[in-house]
């Protein structure tokens, strides 16, 4: 049987009136082809009043759900995929500051300025070296910027088919199984078509920035610490290690210089004796 579910739910108890489409095999005794375009009542068919109207309601609440969904998971993959931009961002000027300390090396070598501290700058550059190594062959099996795409256009398509729910629930007077089964399959197959997820920080930031509509209470303080963590989830190691290339290099030269300004004390000692 193929039905028009009703969008009126009756108060008074009376029974409600449905439109019958079609009859395709005999059904609580009416005949297959009968009934086409007749007005019958829920008592006609043998079930209760108000049957129908429930479960309209319970079509468009699981319809509502689905977008909710969809809405969700489309913000989190949006997260997602800027961090993964950022990600990869950061991996690029990591190793471009790297690069930089590794090649001022041998011009501080050949400076004079620290020629009693050969032996470690010599440590020091293949100490960079295996950093960039490192970094470069991480980053590059990563792929971030490839997942970040993929994210992107999942979450983009995730939009689309919440846009689409939003104009069936307001533009449709009857919603059908049928139609609940075909956006919940149309889902899923969003869903299938990234091969990437998103990461719970991206998930735990949408709600930070949108409590509202996850029952949760609004609070800046949280907001505050859950975008530091989105911001340095898988990369702190990143900025720790660019920090700790930067912190040796100077280490080094300032072990140099209180090592010339002794020098040359010893110097100006030994003339003046």
């Amino acid at each position: 049987m193929q039905a028009a579910l009703p969008t009126r739910h009756p108060s008074d108890g009376r029974s409600e009136t449905v439109t019958i489409v079609r009859f395709t095999a005999p059904t609580y005794g009416i005949p297959a082809g009968s009934w086409r375009g007749w007005e019958i009542t829920t008592e006609q068919l043998g079930l209760p009043a108000h049957s129908l109207g429930d479960q309209m309601m319970k079509i468009e609440e699981e319809l509502i759900a689905i977008r909710q969904r969809a809405w969700g998971t489309a913000g989190a993959r949006y997260n997602a995929a800027r961090r993964l931009r950022m990600r990869s961002k950061l991996s690029l000027a990591t190793i471009s500051l790297i690069s930089a300390i590794g090649v001022s090396i041998p011009l501080i070598s050949s400076s004079g300025l620290v020629s009693d501290r050969e032996v470690l700058l010599n440590l020091y550059a293949a100490l960079l070296s295996l950093f960039i190594l490192v970094v470069a062959v991480i980053e590059g099996a990563s792929g971030f910027d490839v997942k970040a795409d993929a994210l992107h256009r999942n979450a983009e398509a995730l939009t689309a088919f919440r846009t689409r729910v939003g104009v069936a629930l307001a533009c449709a007077e009857r919603q059908t199984v049928e139609a609940l089964d075909a956006f919940a399959s149309e889902y899923e197959q969003i869903l299938a078509t990234c091969w990437i997820n998103h990461d719970v920080i991206d998930f735990e930031l949408l709600q930070a920035h949108k409590p509202g509509d996850f029952q949760l209470k609004s609070s800046k303080w949280r907001l505050f610490i859950v975008r530091w963590k989105h911001a340095l989830h898988s990369t702190w190691w990143l900025l720790v290690l660019g920090l700790l290339s930067v912190l040796l290099l100077a280490l080094l030269l300032m072990g140099s210089c209180e090592g010339a300004r002794v020098g040359m004390q010893s110097q100006r000692t030994g003339v003046l004796s």
